[in-house]
């Protein structure tokens, strides 16, 4: 398991870091990580059933919440690599300090996840890693299938523009793939 959660961590960041030419970007500067966690201890809150659907959606929420924040602290700064670190840096440490205040408030709800926290990988079958698996898979189909677009971005935005790529849709469904790939990995850990 900590090898396809490392793996699926990898492949968000590579996105990210490609998607906005931001060598700092990753799951953990933008956000991203601190809000899926969030939206798991949402879910968990709430009482949704582990293993449902709906907790990949809290924590698919919760990853675009924090992604959204950063995207609106730096639109005016026209998404600056360093104001995108700072900004994610922000969101993150203000959702990773809420998602430990509502762990301390309800710490018998939420021991699973503070245990996740502190580090715990131990599952409790293969089924988790398999589900990773697929994931993975079907997300590395889909950059295979973006490796066009990816290599125009290369070449810079106003070139891939000219060369028939649609930049803001290969950039939104990007980074929408490193959102899933952040939100399936913590929804994972937290079990």
């Amino acid at each position: 398991m900590a090898l396809l959660c490392g793996a699926a961590l990898a492949i968000a960041g590579c996105l990210m870091q490609h998607l906005l030419q931001n060598p700092l970007a990753s799951p953990t500067t933008l956000g991203v990580a601190a809000g899926a966690e969030l939206g798991m201890t949402t879910s968990l809150l709430a009482g949704v059933v582990g293993g449902s659907l709906i907790q990949y959606a809290y924590a698919f929420g919760g990853g675009m919440l924090a992604a959204s924040l950063v995207f609106l602290l730096t639109a005016k700064r026209g998404f600056a690599p360093l104001q995108m670190v700072l900004a994610g840096m922000v969101v993150t440490l203000f959702l990773g300090a809420t998602n430990m205040m509502l762990v301390m408030l309800n710490e018998q709800q939420l021991t699973s996840l503070f245990v996740w926290g502190a580090g715990a990988l131990a599952q409790q079958g293969w089924e988790n890693a398999h589900l990773l698996f697929g994931v993975l898979a079907v997300v590395l189909g889909l950059v295979m299938v973006m490796l066009r677009p990816l290599s125009a971005l290369e070449l810079g935005s106003e070139v891939a523009e000219s060369a028939g790529v649609n930049v803001a849709r290969v950039r939104a469904f990007g980074l929408g793939l490193s959102v899933v790939i952040t939100s399936v990995v913590s929804r994972q850990l937290a079990l």
